[in-house]
Formats: structure tokens, sequence, C-alpha cells
């Protein structure tokens, strides 16, 4: 350790307490969520949940969460990644996102020390804790795959770098890494290709046309075996899934590809993705823009791509720095942006040292992520939907960790060790800054579900007085509508299955819902009774219904302010509804204004819930 740095350099000490520090808002979430209702947090957290439960219950999932276009994602291991969490209930779910979360913070942190040491430790956490602020504390919990990958795709970039700086005994685990995040989630699948071009464009270009060490070749194949290896076995679920089922997941997922309905394109992917770009960025926490059908209005970007422009007259400025310090100074001597200062003696497999501080390769993993997001999301239809912005999020953290740290390597480049201290010093401060905030944000945020699951979820608490678990299987399904943009088919059906189960009870579902509940819940014919949720106080059609509850999700003071509102859209409607109200809307700011401060409001129906036994 340099004789004038103290602590700040020794990137050891650095790191020990930066992976305590950012545990912190991922522990006090934890504690809210252990004091929340337990209720599902939405129809797509209760559908993970039961489908978790499935790989240890006798239904082992093949693939992946349904697709809303068909099909479902391709790979299952989202569901077997959390089977175990899931016999302990959500809390247990929970605690298994918030481990990967922080798991992904602190494999991004050992990359940072590894590469640059201890101001690079402190410039990722800084922007870790950020993008984790900016995106939402109440979603830090969150199984949902958009939520669950976005600390991931950052993970993923520093991962491919520290294999590009020779460390090629993690290879096995960053394509493991690359193949959940494509089989998870379709819109990733292009970014994970894209990243693993860079991976394997680092590995032939460093550990194979450069290295001549026979030792380092060896361990090179004994990773790319296993590599192989890895990916045979992770991807075994999805082959297997396309041979025996008729058709196969793939085929569906081909078929709903090719359907007529257009497509946002690279035009329109470009409009949504660049709001990252903004000094004032949805990453940061500005609240994203929709329009009145809850898609992105790509519209309110800014004319320039702030953050992109910085990014790119970082990777100029290091070209030119480069081709400098390359004709001024031996070639052997340290790197211009800066290697670590601490002593690099336990690096892995032999890195070259001179390539250590080196962020070309990061700023190479940042456009691959970039790549595929605007491939991605250009096959979205109709427009980009908000969840789809996620990953986004991921991109612009690691523009500015690449721009940064760049500039920081220049600025420091041939500077007393005492220039390092006092910028990581100052760095530091900022990052405490933020992990005080993102805590604080923990401590503040709402771990409670919507409304509408915990009214379910006292529905499904009334079940055991009208009718015992060991009867048989009870059909679950809904005729309740609600106010929300996705997944209102079957409103509540989800919800009531997965606090059943918790309850003891066998549930199944009608035979279409068989991608979402999986092929042993939907099996209709072996049930010995029907719950049914409706909207109102009116029993459903047909003879033999027994009202089990009644809940009002809304308070007085909400159902009378929801009322208001209503008579007002009415009013100002003309007696129009749905797209044609939408068409009026567009052209008439005043009631686009009014029906965007109607939807502030909670806007959910009195729920019943009625039984009655299956007749032979």
């Amino acid at each position: 350790m340099p004789d004038d740095g103290g602590r700040l350099t020794d990137r050891r000490w650095v790191l020990r307490v930066a992976l305590v520090l950012v545990a912190l808002p991922f522990l006090l979430t934890f504690a809210k969520v252990a004091t929340a209702d337990d209720a599902p947090r939405n129809h797509d957290v209760a559908l993970i949940e039961l489908r978790s439960g499935d790989v240890l219950g006798g239904d082992l999932p093949l693939v992946g969460s349904y697709e809303r276009y068909g099909g479902n994602q391709p790979g299952p291991w989202l569901f077997w990644l959390l089977a175990l969490p899931a016999a302990a209930g959500p809390l247990g779910i929970a605690a298994a996102v918030l481990l990967v979360g922080y798991g992904a913070v602190a494999g991004m942190l050992a990359v940072a020390a590894r590469r640059g040491g201890a101001l690079l430790v402190c410039w990722t956490a800084l922007l870790s804790m950020v993008l984790v602020l900016g995106r939402g504390l109440d979603r830090l919990a969150d199984p949902w795959e958009p939520m669950l990958t976005v600390l991931l795709v950052a993970l993923a970039v520093m991962a491919v770098w520290e294999v590009a700086s020779g460390t090629v005994s993690i290879l096995p685990g960053v394509v493991a890494l690359l193949w959940f995040l494509a089989s998870v989630w379709t819109l990733l699948t292009s970014v994970a290709v894209a990243v693993g071009v860079v991976l394997v464009v680092a590995v032939v270009a460093r550990d194979v046309v450069r290295s001549g060490d026979s030792g380092r070749r060896r361990a090179l194949l004994i990773a790319v075996g296993a590599s192989v290896a890895v990916l045979l076995v992770m991807v075994t679920p999805t082959i297997v899934e396309q041979v025996v089922t008729t058709p196969g997941n793939l085929t569906q997922l081909l078929d709903a590809a090719g359907t007529s309905e257009p497509t946002v394109g690279l035009s329109g992917a470009w409009s949504a993705l660049r709001l990252q770009f903004d000094p004032w960025a949805p990453w940061l926490g500005r609240t994203l823009p929709v329009d009145l059908s809850s898609e992105i209005d790509g519209s309110s970007a800014g004319v320039v791509p702030v953050a992109l422009l910085v990014w790119v007259a970082s990777m100029v400025a290091l070209a030119v720095a480069g081709r400098r310090s390359r004709s001024a100074r031996d070639p052997d001597a340290e790197p211009v942006d800066g290697a670590p200062d601490a002593d690099d003696a336990d690096d892995a497999d032999g890195a070259d040292r001179r390539d250590l501080g080196a962020p070309w390769w990061l700023h190479a993993g940042t456009a691959a992520v970039l790549v595929g997001l605007l491939v991605g999301l250009s096959f979205s239809r109709g427009a980009v939907a908000v969840w789809s912005m996620a990953p986004t999020s991921a991109l612009a953290m690691l523009i500015w960790l690449a721009a940064g740290w760049t500039a920081l390597g220049l600025l420091l480049a041939g500077r007393p060790v005492r220039w390092r201290a006092r910028a990581t010093a100052a760095v530091a401060a900022l990052a405490v800054c933020a992990v005080v905030a993102t805590s604080v944000g923990a401590v503040l945020s709402d771990q409670e579900p919507g409304l509408l699951p915990v009214a379910v979820g006292r529905l499904a608490a009334r079940v055991p007085s009208v009718v015992d678990p060991d009867r048989g299987p009870l059909l679950v399904s809904s005729d309740a509508t609600a106010n929300v943009v996705f997944a209102s088919e079957g409103f509540g059906v989800a919800e009531l299955v997965a606090s059943l189960d918790r309850l003891g009870y066998r549930s199944v579902v009608a035979a279409d819902m068989a991608s979402k509940f999986g092929d042993r819940r939907a099996r209709p014919q072996d049930a010995t009774g029907e719950l049914r949720v409706e909207s109102g106080e009116a029993a459903p059609t047909g003879d033999g219904w027994e009202l089990v509850g009644r809940v009002d999700p809304l308070t007085a003071s909400q159902r009378r302010e929801r009322a208001r509102m209503d008579r007002r859209v009415a009013a100002a409607a003309g007696g129009l509804e749905g797209p044609a109200l939408m068409r009026r809307a567009s052209t008439d700011p005043a009631l686009a204004d009014l029906l965007r401060s109607s939807a502030e409001v909670p806007d959910q129906p009195i729920l019943s819930l009625w039984y009655r036994p299956t007749t032979s």
C-alpha cells in the first residue's frame, strides 16, 4: 500500500467497508417486508410464487413466466432459483430476491476493486445506490423479471470486463448469468447475445491470439469446457420442453413474433431509450412519462442525449490519450487511466497488469447493452411498455460508470498517490450520502401489496368457514373488472389461488390458463367446487351460489372521491367511453388532464367471493 494514500488507497479495506454499507438498504427493505401484509403483491408476483412452489410440488416448470403476446419466457430458471425460498412463503421469496440484488452489487464492487482499486469501488458503490434509489425501494424485493434483472444486467457487463482482463476462472459463471438473463425475459435475450459476443471476442483476443503461455491456455480450455457444460445444462429444460410439447414453447414464441401487429421499430426504441440520457433521467428517480394508455411517451426526452455524448467524449479522450501515451513512454508502464495502486499479486489467472485499469472492455460491454436494448425494445408492439424500461436504468448507470471512471483515470494519470487518495475520499463521501439516502428510502418505502391483492387475500381467509380444504380441488374464476392495464382478464384469480395455496387448498383454473398456472392447475374437470370473484354485490349466473364474503378495497373517503371523479369524467366525456374517449382526449388537453387526475385516484371495485359445490 502506498505510503501517502492511507487506507483510502487500500482496495481491500475499502471493499470490505463498501460491502457492509451497501448491505444496509437491502437489510432495511427486508425488515419492512417482514412487517408488511403477506398478500401477493400483484398478479405477476402471485404467479411467480405459485410456479416457484411447483418446482418441488409435483409440476416442474420447464418454461418461464407467460408472455402476454403468446408462449412463455424460454427458461424456468427464475422458478428453479426461487424453489426453496418459496417453501418459506412470500417472505422467503423476498429474502432470496434481496440476496440476488445484494449479490449483484457485491459482485460489481469486487470487480471494481480488482480493475480500478479503491477509487473505482467508491464510484461503483455510488452509482449502484443511485440506481437502487432511483428505481424505487418498493421494488427491491420484487421477484418480477423486469425488477429482478436490473442489477444483474450491470453485473454481467462488469463480469465480462473481469474475464476480458484475464480472470477466465469466472467464465462459467458469466455464461450462466447471461443465459439466465436471456431465458427469464425475452426482452433481454438480445442484450445477453450482444454482451456474449463481447465476451467471446474478449476471450479470443486476449487468451487465444495474444497468449503464448501454455499454462494460461490450459486454464482457458478448462474454463471454456466448464462453460459449455454449464450452458448445456441450463439450456436442457428449454430443449426438453420444445421436444416433448406440441407445439413447443419456442415455436409459440416464434409464431407470436410473426403476427401482423406493428412494432415500434428502432426509431420507437430509440425514442424511449433516450429518456435515460437526460441530465434528470428516470434512472435517477424522475417519473417515467406515460401516455393515457400507460405506455412510454418518448417525445418528452431531451433533444440532446447528454449522457450519451459524455460517454462518447470519454472514449475519444481515452483513445487520444492512449495514442499519445504509447508514443511518449515505455509500453510496460502503468496505463493512462490508472491501474489499481494496491498490491495486485493476488490477481487471478496471471492477468496482464498493463491492462488492469483499462476500461475499454467496460465500454464495449456497455455498448453491447445499448445495442441489445435497441433491438429488444424495437420488437415492442404498439408502444414501449413501462416495465420494458427497467433494464434501460442499468444501461444509464453503466454509461456513467464507464465515462466517469475514464475521466477519473485520465485526470489522475501521472499524479502523485495523494491525488488519488483525495479523489477517493471525495467519491467515498458521495457514496456514503447515497447509501444514507437509499437506507432512508428503504425505511420509508411502501412494501405493502396493492389494495386489490389485499382485498382478495381477505376474501380467501373466509373460505375455510365455508368449505373444508380436504374436500378437493376448487375451480377459481373471476368476472371482476378493475382499472388495471395489465392482466385484467381473469382479475384476482392468481392472487386468490396463491392465497388459497397457503391455506392448504388445491385450486384449479380454466384450461386456457395453462401458460400462466401450469398444466397441473389447468384442469377444471377435477374440481369438486367453484369459487368465483365478482365485482359488486350481484351473485354469479346460475343456481347454488353461497356468499363467502364481500370486501371493499377502498376506504369510505376514497370511495366518495372515486365517485366524484367518475362524475366529472362522465360530464366532460359527453358519453364517450373506451377507445373513443382516448381519441377525444388526444385532441382535448383539458380532458386528457382530467383523465390523468382520475387515474391517480384508486379505482377498485367492491369484490364479492361466491362458492358452490360442483354438480356431478
